[in-house]
Formats: C-alpha cells, structure tokens, sequence
C-alpha cells in the first residue's frame, strides 16, 4: 500500500492484500475537511457483556428477504422512528432499505449475516453488524447500520457508517466493530486519522487493541462516498459515508496520535492481517 498527502486529499493506493491482486482504487477525503484527524477515541466500559451472541445470528430463510431480516433488527420499518419513506418503483422504500440495496449491489447479492447490537442511546435503535464470510476472498467483511442514525458536529458533509476487512474467521472482529459503532455513535467523529483505543484485547487470539480509520481498503471511493439515503425532493440531505476500521497495536496508536497518519502508512504493514507483529 501507498498513501500519499496532498493539499486537500488523502489518497491511498491499493495494490494488493495478503500478496493478492486487487483492483486499483484511488480514495480522497471530501471537500472542505481537515484530511486528518487527531481524535483518539476510548471505549468505557465491558465489551462483551454487551455485543450480541453469535447465537442471536439472522440467516435468509424462505420467503425472507435481507430487507426484512435487517428491518427485524433494526426496527427500520413501517411505524419505525427513523424511517424515512420513499417512493420507489411504485411502493414505500426505507431508508435501511436504499443502503442495503447499494451493497447487495456490491457484493453482488451475497448473502450476509446480520447480527443485532442493543442500543444503549435514547432515542436511538440498536446497531447492526452486516457480515460477509469469505469477501473478498479470504476476508471476512463486516458493514454496520446504525451509527449514522447519531449526530456529530463534524459530520457536515454525510454520517458514517463503518467497514472492516481482516483475514481471519472470527466473527469476534464484526462484533468490535459493532460495539464501537453504537457505543461511539455521537462522541466519536470516525475520521480519517481518529485512533480507537479499546484498552485490551479485541479478539483473544490477536495482540492488537485499538483501531484506526481511513477509507475502506474493499471499496471505490464512488461506492462508499455520498451514499444518498434521503427522501425523493430531498436528495443529498441524508448521505452515509463509509470509513475503514483498521486494527492496530497500541504502540502504534500512540505512534499515530504522535506522527499522523500519514507517517504510519508508509511504514509497509499488513492493513488485513490480525496477527502480524508491530510495524513500528
């Protein structure tokens, strides 16, 4: 990977993950925003007495769509508080309904599993963690719906939801970032260049503890910019912006928090690999 600092842009070069080609792809932040961030982020309390069991998993059965299944668990529905109506080859689509159809579109179809996260914000419902096993090859994919229902004062141009992509199989990963997702939702900005501390182990198996955010390493910068949820009439004022969830050591959280992003990037690590030693 390659990143490279411009006046107004941060631009990242991938060129191919775990020694795997992988289309070229050019990422810049949006207009009129600091292209990093200092932010460091820190997560109170226990983590896993809160995110879901893998147990709580919803799969499509028959007759079920991955509309109804995410509406079941977001409660983005007819009569739900954050839904927003449009009208749509002829009937009333949500706005949970416009982002799951951008990334069936992605994904090419592929079915996700959904898994609930509780929400602890009132006035808000839950977060939902949307995992693709195995895409790309090899990776497991995590999406969440739910964080972009929050305010932030820095949110001016779209809200952001998030996406992780590791090499690993442990669904452990989708449900940190769950966790995060709805526990952050409104304190934390999630942009580019915010570090995440969660203070220990987020998977037993991994030594990583925080995270960074950046733009996804999956995705063109068309598929997760400006994603227009809003009503017809109203286009572009309810946009999701999806930002990259990087796991990182502590060391080199703090090296970030220090050097800047930038400085970190270049510095020849492995964005997908859970287990790699320290870069720095």
């Amino acid at each position: 990977m390659e990143l490279a600092l411009e006046d107004t842009a941060v631009t990242i070069k991938v060129l191919s993950v775990g020694g795997k080609r992988m289309s070229r792809a050019i990422y810049s932040q949006m207009p009129r925003r600091s292209p990093l961030s200092n932010h460091d982020c820190t997560v109170q309390g226990q983590l896993w007495g809160i995110v879901v069991d893998p147990k709580c998993c919803h799969r499509m059965g028959s007759g079920s769509t991955s509309v109804d299944l995410l509406r079941s668990v977001t409660g983005d529905g007819p009569g739900g508080v954050h839904r927003r109506a449009i009208v749509q080859s002829g009937h009333m689509a949500s706005r949970v309904e416009k982002y799951l159809a951008h990334l069936d579109r992605l994904s090419g179809g592929r079915e996700p599993r959904f898994f609930p996260v509780e929400s602890t914000k009132q006035g808000l419902r839950g977060v939902t963690e949307i995992v693709y096993d195995d895409l790309p090859d090899g990776l497991l994919t995590t999406l969440t719906y739910g964080l972009s229902l929050a305010e932030h004062p820095e949110w001016q141009h779209g809200s952001p939801e998030l996406c992780l992509s590791v090499n690993s199989t442990n669904v452990i990963w989708a449900h940190a970032v769950g966790f995060l997702a709805e526990q952050l939702r409104g304190t934390c900005p999630f942009s580019y260049g915010s570090t995440i501390n969660f203070g220990e182990r987020i998977v037993p198996d991994s030594e990583m503890t925080a995270f960074c955010v950046f733009a996804p390493l999956v995705l063109d910068r068309a598929d997760y910019l400006g994603i227009d949820v809003g009503v017809p009439g109203h286009e572009g004022h309810d946009v999701i912006n999806i930002q990259g969830m990087y796991p990182i050591h502590e060391v080199e959280r703090q090296f970030i928090n220090e050097h800047g992003l930038e400085a970190f990037w270049k510095s020849g690590w492995e964005p997908t690999d859970v287990l790699r030693s320290p870069a720095i």
